[in-house]
């Protein structure tokens, strides 16, 4: 027996532990790779909540009447969505803000 060939018993267990190993490396990046992606999600909500808090101060300050504040806030969430309508106050009693798409004009 050459003491630099493992037995068939040993060779059995090496490659079991290969394959354990490998297992085991697998499991630990995607634990690594979840808590990156989890700490990118939270970073991305506090910049979001930093951005809208930013937004509501300045309107804070300019003092708008409700209906003109109301019109700013929807313009904002709307292209905070994604949206490409334009904004304006309908002249009624109830000053209500309405939204116009491009495709009204």
């Amino acid at each position: 027996m050459n003491p630099d060939v493992p037995n068939d018993t040993v060779r059995t267990w090496l490659i079991e532990s290969r394959n354990e190993e490998r297992l085991l490396t697998r499991a630990a990046k995607m634990a690594i790779d979840a808590g990156v992606a989890d700490a990118l999600v939270r970073r991305i909500e506090l910049e979001g909540q930093l951005a809208v808090d930013a937004l509501v101060a300045g309107l804070d300050v300019l003092d708008l009447p409700g209906e003109q504040r109301m019109l700013a806030l929807s313009a904002m969430h709307d292209k905070l969505a994604g949206g490409t309508g334009t904004f304006s106050v309908r002249p009624s009693i109830e000053g209500v803000v309405e939204r116009r798409d491009e495709e009204d004009r």
